[in-house]
């Protein structure tokens, strides 16, 4: 099993208001080798910088007419023609803002910032 943080972009996704609403939301896949099984962790950017979601990978390789809480999209361009892969997250946990602000996950080794998928390593042991 791989840990990933995937992040999130609040100008174009409410994370937080589908996971109020969805204990089960689709994600883009990206280019990473996500398994089922996997833990993704969401880093939701501005204004809360920082983890603030546990996920299981339930299914990967999901194409984008399956996708469940697209109202959440706040830009619809986003969704037309095809993105490519999307995978199933279940919520496992939800943290604040503070337990993995991006503070935090420097002072544990992160350089740069979380702009797209990557291994957490030891970012959140």
């Amino acid at each position: 099993m791989e840990k990933w943080i995937f992040s999130c972009n609040c100008k174009y996704y409410d994370v937080i208001g589908a996971f109020e609403n969805y204990s089960v939301i689709d994600w883009k896949q990206s280019n990473t080798n996500v398994q089922p099984g996997d833990e993704v962790y969401i880093y939701v950017g501005q204004p809360y910088q920082a983890v603030m979601f546990r996920c299981r990978v339930n299914k990967t390789n999901m194409a984008n007419r399956h996708l469940q809480g697209t109202e959440f999209v706040k830009n619809k361009t986003e969704l037309d023609g095809e993105y490519g892969r999307y995978m199933e997250l279940e919520l496992i946990e939800k943290y604040d803002d503070q337990k993995y602000s991006i503070d935090i996950l420097k002072s544990k080794g992160l350089k740069g910032t979380i702009q797209g998928p990557r291994k957490a390593g030891k970012l959140l042991d």
